[in-house]
């Protein structure tokens, strides 16, 4: 990941908590690297950009909870 790898798709993002591979993927991989800027060359080991898509926004009824990165 990261010169490979430019984008990254999830869907069904909202079970992306714990232990989900989603998360793990992104705490294990996409943490690691280093961002992607303006001034990033594309034969950079850089984060891949990630479209994460749900169709259940508001995980539990929670917004502060939907929306907090772990």
């Amino acid at each position: 990941m990261g010169s490979d790898i430019g984008l990254l798709v999830f869907d069904e993002a909202h079970h992306a908590t714990g232990k989900h591979p989603y998360n793990m993927i992104m705490k294990n991989f996409y943490s690691t690297l280093p961002p992607r800027t303006n001034l990033s060359r594309p034969e950079d080991r850089v984060r891949p950009m990630v479209l994460g898509l749900t169709a259940s926004p508001i995980y539990g009824g929670n917004v502060d909870v939907a929306f907090r990165y772990e």
